[in-house]
């Protein structure tokens, strides 16, 4: 009796919650209006703005639609082999070592990042999930830290390239938990902020909370002058790989994507972090793939001749041949002016964060994925 009235109460949580995702997704797939009621009569979004004084209202009201949500391609198996394919986990892992369970769950993930393959990446999220089970009594903080960011950013890229919005709808629950767990474990680890925040302004800005993003924004740029006065510049250059293909897409008014791109003028690519160089096992195309990031994120700002050099820059990878996506570099490199106008048309208030290539549905793939 009462497992029967605490299922039927599950039962209908559970509706509840599908109910809920259809109506978000909706709005999602759509491009309904986030605020019906907001009079944005008058107001005018294309005159200048003041880089002292961020316009709210015109930031809502250049925003007030859902942009499309990713279109869902079928992801094509790589040809070459994984160089992950001997260390990934067995089905069962209750006898190994934790130590053994750190190392084989993060071969699991790498290769199924560069696979691209939903069911891959499925596997890959029950490994991990089982991993962080496994190794909760470890001592080893940060390979544990690890493990949480590991399933953040695999819940992030199904949700992008797995046409999974699940992940996005409920991460409170999913990415954004993982994220919060990774920083408990170790605070201040550079690659779960820039995961965490990422998420966090994209989720801020979709529902036109200004305020919000410009909070964590300058939260972020004030991180980057702290590692900038300490001379970290791998951390530096590590946050501003991390942020700028997201931070980049937001309204030009807000001042961010101009701050971010003059810390990459002052300094450049650490060679510390590994998508400076060539990085065969963990993304054989970061080079033309971070490349083309930068490109694209001088052409936003509206920055031709910069955006020209990295456009050549990807182009004369080592790779570039063997690169899926070298026709959005090809593309680009015919037709600067319209690289370029692609977004300054949106004027400075609207983000233009979902019509940059690297934010679609191969963010991840253009630099992880497999030949």
């Amino acid at each position: 009796m009462n497992y029967s009235r605490k299922n039927t109460k599950f039962q209908s949580l559970i509706w509840v919650g599908y109910i809920l995702f259809a109506l978000i997704s909706i709005c999602l797939l759509t491009s309904c209006k986030k605020n019906p009621v907001l009079n944005c009569q008058g107001v005018n979004l294309n005159t200048p703005y003041d880089p002292y004084h961020v316009d709210i209202k015109k930031l809502k009201c250049a925003n007030n639609t859902f942009p499309a949500y990713y279109k869902h391609e079928e992801i094509i198996p790589p040809k070459s082999k994984s160089p992950w394919i001997n260390d990934v986990c067995p089905a069962d892992m209750s006898s190994m070592t934790d130590e053994a369970i750190f190392r084989c769950a993060n071969a699991t993930l790498w290769d199924a990042l560069g696979d691209g393959r939903k069911d891959k990446r499925q596997n890959a999220l029950d490994v991990t999930s089982q991993a962080i089970n496994l190794t909760r009594y470890s001592s080893d903080d940060e390979s544990r830290s690890k493990l949480y960011l590991h399933r953040g950013m695999l819940e992030m890229a199904m949700a992008i390239e797995n046409n999974m919005p699940y992940f996005f709808i409920s991460s409170d629950l999913t990415m954004k938990k993982d994220f919060e767990n990774s920083l408990k474990l170790k605070p201040d680890y550079i690659p779960t902020l820039f995961f965490k925040d990422t998420l966090d302004i994209t989720r801020e800005s979709l529902f036109n909370h200004w305020k919000n993003v410009l909070n964590i924004g300058n939260a972020t740029i004030s991180r980057m002058k702290y590692l900038e006065d300490m001379g970290d510049l791998p951390d530096l250059s590590l946050n501003i790989y991390g942020t700028l293909a997201v931070y980049s897409g937001l309204p030009l008014s807000t001042t961010i994507p101009n701050k971010v791109m003059a810390f990459y003028d002052r300094y450049g690519c650490n060679k510390a972090v590994p998508g400076c160089t060539f990085n065969p096992k963990v993304a054989p195309f970061a080079v033309p793939g971070v490349n083309f990031t930068l490109a694209e994120a001088y052409a936003r700002i509206g920055q031709k001749q910069k955006a020209v050099k990295f456009l050549i820059k990807s182009q004369n990878s080592p790779n570039f041949d063997h690169w899926r996506y070298k026709f959005v570099v090809n593309n680009a490199l015919k037709n600067p002016n319209s690289f370029l106008n692609q977004f300054a048309k949106s004027g400075p208030y609207k983000q233009v964060m979902f019509d940059m290539y690297i934010n679609k549905n191969r963010s991840c793939l253009m630099c992880h994925g497999r030949s």
